[in-house]
């Protein structure tokens, strides 16, 4: 498992050094999303944590040139039917996947972290704005600490389906942990989740990871995600009902 875990990392790494190369004559920092982020930062959810795909975030009025650098490097629309492209270019938060003819590798070009048709609109521009860069690396960011909680959140609680459900539960834990021991980082969490329209995503995240990871989370900042983000009743029983199980 250990040599798995390493030969994946090294892989990561060697595919996140081909996008910056692709990427490097745009003049966009490279934002890194989720696993990728993770092993490049060198953060706690990286270490035995395995993913398909690299994602990215670069601004929606600048997708088109990133898509064309990322095409002429080998990368190519693993998505051909029309109805597939019809339906990420017009209603999704990304471009369709892309994969690179060679390697087989995937990489996921994010403008947003939430799907165009999505009631909460997060503002990419402020996610992209307080994005910090990876000491040691050229041109690599990810999102600020608080708004790498609020990603995980949002795309745990947002999918219809929950096949990685525990897995991302426990970066949401490991995260907290880490983070959480930063000073300032826990006072600005729930505000930051109601300045991103994430408020309910935050609360589930937290209720989540305490009564199923006893992840350890101030009252102060418990309350506060309650009171910004508690949904009624009826739909947290539903939500306890479905989480829990």
């Amino acid at each position: 498992a250990g040599v798995v875990l390493q030969a994946h990392q090294r892989a990561v790494r060697f595919e996140v050094d081909q996008i910056r190369r692709a990427l490097a004559g745009l003049g966009l920092p490279l934002i890194l999303l989720k696993g990728a982020a993770y092993v490049l930062a060198g953060l706690p959810p990286a270490q035995g944590r395995i993913f398909s795909d690299v994602d990215i975030l670069v601004p929606k009025e600048r997708i088109g040139e990133v898509e064309a650098a990322l095409m002429m490097h080998g990368w190519a629309s693993a998505k051909q039917d029309p109805y597939d492209q019809r339906y990420y270019r017009e209603w999704m938060h990304e471009l369709p996947p892309m994969e690179h003819v060679q390697r087989g590798s995937t990489i996921d070009v994010h403008h947003a972290i939430l799907p165009e048709t999505a009631r909460a609109r997060p503002d990419p521009a402020l996610l992209r704005a307080a994005a910090h860069s990876i000491p040691g690396s050229e041109n690599l960011w990810t999102l600020a600490p608080q708004d790498m909680v609020l990603h995980s959140a949002v795309h745990l609680f947002s999918e219809g389906e929950t096949e990685h459900g525990l897995r991302d539960l426990l970066d949401l834990h490991r995260l907290l942990l880490h983070f959480g021991a930063a000073p300032g980082f826990w006072e600005g969490l729930a505000a930051r989740a109601v300045q991103l329209e994430l408020a309910r995503p935050l609360f589930y995240a937290l209720r989540y990871c305490g009564r199923l990871l006893a992840t350890p989370v101030p009252a102060a900042v418990l309350a506060e995600a309650a009171a910004a983000g508690r949904p009624p009743a009826p739909l947290l029983a539903l939500m306890d009902g479905i989480f829990l199980r």
